[in-house]
């Protein structure tokens, strides 16, 4: 990239709440090889956001399974599932 251009990215953070949240970063102008390190990360950390949303899908359909769960973390998976249908994951 040439000029004052910048990248964006989805970036996903867990707040001091427990809670998953979805930001926009930018990235300033870079090197090739801090790009690639910053697609590698996210690469990487993809998964980590797929296994919970597939956890909350399986906590609402199979509720029976997870009656030990506390109320709190409960409420998280539930709000997990949200956000993620609501960007389509």
């Amino acid at each position: 990239m040439r000029g004052n251009s910048v990248l964006l990215r989805k970036a996903y953070q867990v707040s001091n709440y427990g809670e998953v949240v979805m930001s926009d970063q930018v990235i300033p102008q870079s090197s090739f090889g801090q790009r690639l390190g910053l697609d590698y990360e996210r690469w990487t950390l993809d998964c980590v956001v797929k296994i919970g949303y597939a956890v909350a899908l399986d906590f609402s359909d199979r509720p029976e399974l997870y009656q030990q769960v506390a109320d709190d973390t409960a409420d998280k998976l539930a709000d997990l599932q949200a956000r993620a249908d609501s960007v389509h994951v």
